[in-house]
């Protein structure tokens, strides 16, 4: 009988992607993959021929008890950081918890989103070998290349001794505070007869009972802080087949064939909702250049952006990154995982703009890579960013740079990779 294997995740596209790649690489390793996450996703899923499983919360949770739509979840998270747990996560753990129990029983393996904390519990409760799937760099916590724009004073980089112990010293203190702060979490696993966790291995898991895997390009995290880590870096994972396509559309193909290579602005699937002044200030800054540009916006604010009657600008509401980045003279973007991966593989230079979570931890380490500029987004104005995107297209440094990385992941694809190790583990 095939072996059966969960996958767990929770959030956007950008979450979801990397497990359905993971999936379909599972696949090939001979397991049956199973999908649990919002209803939501539960066409998508299936269309790509994965088992699903709904887990709460979906989108209609959220508006049932918070009374907010994606947009007002997309500003309330952006606002504050602890949103997103103290009022989407941590209120639905039991339920989850409950909910995977069963469905967790007759698998062979466990594998979840860092953020799924009811998945990890799940896992030692039912003694069954689990995996956490790190999606960015934020969640290494490397004393050696700590969390970047972040409020709390780490030293960027450190090269002594005295310089890492501070950064240690600082985690360890950021460990104990979410503890303390994750107390459903707490109360969870107590309630279900687990034993306590301290710090960040509370949220995390671990890793002595669940093994970890960095499913994001290495380059973004220094060589020195992936030594002893007892993480496995299997690299970045490209699935974004949401619209089931392989080609541009007609009208696309055609904006690309008729003049100079674009500017893209996108604001991913979940900080583009509610993003409309965002997008006409994009749009300016690309008339004020005399550039063509692409904007990727969400569907609600699609008529009133074409109802501007922009010239050379080509709107749309998706479009495969893969598709459509390699064709770019640059990418204007939020920071997403998801998005920065497929930046770099298309080898193009990239503004990040960051709004929540580790974009602001990944719009820095691009900047390190010398790929990329950052804009904040409370102090963006059009002369600033119609001066940063000039800057950035006529410094052939970016370029370079941007096309060299792009090499090296050329090959690169981490879900097989991480599948592999997976196997390797159930079997060893």
């Amino acid at each position: 009988m095939t072996q059966k294997i969960i996958l767990i995740t929770i959030g956007s596209l950008g979450d979801l992607n990397p497990f359905i790649a993971l999936a379909h690489a599972l696949s090939e390793e001979g397991y049956k993959p199973i999908i649990a996450t919002s209803e939501t996703y539960r066409d998508y899923i299936k269309s790509e021929n994965i088992e699903f499983f709904p887990i709460k919360p979906d989108i209609t949770d959220l508006k049932e008890s918070l009374g907010l739509d994606l947009p007002d979840l997309a500003r309330s998270m952006a606002k504050n950081d602890r949103f997103l747990f103290e009022k989407v996560l941590f209120p639905y753990l039991s339920d989850t918890y409950d909910d995977l129990l069963p469905i967790c029983e007759d698998v062979v393996a466990i594998i979840s989103h860092s953020i799924s904390f009811a998945a990890r519990p799940v896992a030692e409760k039912l003694k069954k070998i689990s995996f956490t799937i790190l999606l960015s760099p934020l969640m290494i916590y490397s004393p050696l290349d700590p969390p970047k724009g972040s409020i709390i004073p780490f030293m960027d980089d450190p090269n002594s001794k005295v310089g890492i112990a501070y950064n240690q010293l600082l985690i360890g203190l950021m460990g104990f505070l979410a503890s303390v702060w994750a107390h459903p979490l707490r109360k969870l696993r107590s309630s279900r007869g687990l034993p306590k966790l301290k710090g960040l291995n509370l949220l995390l898991g671990d890793k002595e009972r669940s093994h970890h895997i960095a499913l994001f390009n290495s380059s973004l995290i220094l060589n020195s802080a992936k030594e002893n880590n007892n993480i496995f870096y299997a690299g970045h994972s490209f699935h974004d087949n949401y619209n089931q396509t392989s080609q541009l559309p007609g009208n696309l193909e055609q904006f690309l064939e008729c003049g100079s290579s674009p500017i893209i602005f996108t604001l991913g699937s979940f900080v583009s909702q509610g993003a409309l002044s965002y997008y006409k200030l994009f749009a300016r800054v690309a008339t004020k250049l005399a550039r063509r540009a692409i904007l990727l916006v969400n569907e609600a604010d699609y008529e009133a952006l074409q109802k501007e009657h922009l010239k050379n600008i080509f709107i749309c509401s998706y479009i495969r990154h893969s598709l459509i980045f390699p064709r770019c003279c640059l990418i204007v973007h939020h920071g997403g995982i998801g998005t920065t991966g497929q930046a770099l593989k298309a080898g193009v230079p990239q503004i990040v703009i960051p709004f929540l979570g580790d974009q602001f931890d990944n719009a820095e380490r691009l900047c390190r890579l010398g790929v990329a500029l950052k804009i904040s987004k409370e102090n963006i104005d059009i002369d600033d960013m119609t001066n940063k995107v000039q800057f950035i297209l006529n410094d052939q440094l970016y370029q370079h740079r941007a096309q060299n990385l792009s090499k090296e992941m050329s090959f690169e694809n981490g879900a097989q990779r991480a599948a592999q190790y997976i196997s390797i583990k159930i079997k060893s």
